[in-house]
């Protein structure tokens, strides 16, 4: 049971956090848009935490992802990397349901920023207020910061699956308020002092509310609000893989080279194909409209450039550590780095082998293959990024 003590700091850090607004608007001279500016900013501050901190769920997604996520494959990855003594296992296979539980909120959220450009004032900070914000915000971020590294040192998501933590009633219901609250914050001409304190008064009690609801629905202290929370996110526990006893006759390593051939191809195909080409070319065009030719090509070759990277790394975590291992009981697939089995195919339910060239092999003349493994019922296990393809058939045989 979590030491009383452990429960009141993060609460009173909230708090804390949601008193920030009003001594801005009494001592220095915030504006009702201004305590806006800052909500929205804390609202992306919340996407970055929820989708860091849904990477260390130790239980698998409570539902297959829609195929909205670029790192689909990395679904069925089993295993994670200790990145520091301190902190649990980061889980590769969360990664998907991640990015696709925050497209939403990704798309949502610029739409506050949006709103109140459109619905604010001119102003929407006030004069000198910028320097206060920022030491706001970094005070948000600070303890966001905190709460995700307590989180995960305390393994408070080693027993939930990804979608968990990621709050995306409370983020969607702040841009909600952002919006709302925007085309009443500071209205020009017939303000009273008397509406605008009403305004804001609603403004700070809405949040907070949305604030501590959050914050509990993440704690076993309030069973009700965590039932809710949670109430869409049950998982089974992943089930184990069969590792033969005993020395495998062979092991298989993938070729590390091909696979950051291949991974660069996908990257700058990903790119440039919708839907992030058509974000990409836009970006690219505006920029060319309103900045000119250079910084255009900078933003598409930045652009590109992170496309690159994270396909890079995608491709290293899925085939750059794996090796097959070859035993008289069967095939297993085991990644080195996650040091966890993938999958096994015992050799009585192998009913056919097949191999060909990878993509490489077949466009480039980059030697390697693939050897398919066909079940009993009808699926197919990959052995890919071969040196010598024929060589590990023939042992498979054997």
């Amino acid at each position: 049971m979590p030491h009383p003590r452990s429960n009141r700091r993060p609460l009173a850090a909230l708090l804390v956090a949601n008193a920030l607004p009003v001594v801005g608007v009494l001592a220095l001279d915030w504006t009702v848009s201004t305590v806006l500016v800052l909500y929205w900013l804390e609202t992306g501050v919340l996407v970055a935490h929820g989708g860091i901190e849904g990477l260390f769920a130790g239980r698998p997604p409570a539902a297959e992802t829609g195929g909205l996520s670029p790192f689909e494959e990395l679904a069925d990855k089993r295993g994670g990397v200790v990145l520091h003594d301190a902190l649990g296992p980061l889980y590769p296979r969360n990664v998907p349901a991640a990015v696709e539980a925050l497209w939403l909120v990704l798309l949502v959220w610029p739409l506050g920023g949006i709103g109140l450009s459109i619905v604010g004032p001119d102003r929407l900070l006030a004069p000198g207020s910028a320097p206060t914000v920022a030491v706001a915000l970094a005070g948000i971020v600070v303890s966001n910061a905190v709460e995700l590294a307590t989180a995960v040192r305390r393994g408070r998501y080693d027993d939930r699956p990804v979608h968990a933590a990621i709050p995306q009633r409370r983020i969607i219901g702040l841009v909600a308020l952002i919006l709302a609250a925007g085309a009443f914050a500071n209205p020009p001409g017939t303000a009273t002092v008397a509406g605008t304190s009403l305004v804001f008064g609603v403004v700070v009690a809405v949040k907070l509310l949305l604030d501590v609801g959050g914050l509990l629905a993440t704690r076993d202290s309030v069973p009700l609000l965590s039932r809710l929370a949670e109430r869409t996110q049950e998982s089974a526990p992943e089930a184990s893989v069969h590792v033969p006893a005993g020395n495998p006759a062979a092991r298989v390593r993938t070729d590390r080279t091909a696979v950051r051939l291949r991974a660069v191809g996908l990257g700058l195909v990903s790119a440039v194909m919708p839907p992030s080409g058509l974000v990409v070319f836009g970006g690219a065009f505006f920029t060319w409209a309103f900045l000119g030719t250079l910084e255009a090509v900078a933003l598409g070759v930045a652009v590109l450039a992170v496309a690159v990277l994270a396909r890079v790394v995608e491709q290293e975590l899925l085939f750059g550590h794996l090796e097959y291992r070859i035993y008289d009981e069967g095939v297993l697939a085991y990644d080195r780095l996650l040091d966890t089995p993938q999958w096994f195919v015992p050799t009585h339910d192998i009913v056919d082998t097949r191999t060909s060239d990878g993509l490489l092999g077949h466009r480039f003349g980059y030697g390697t293959g693939v050897l398919r493994l066909q079940r009993r019922d009808g699926a197919d296990a990959r052995l890919v990024f071969l040196d010598d393809t024929e060589q590990v058939l023939a042992t498979v045989r054997r």
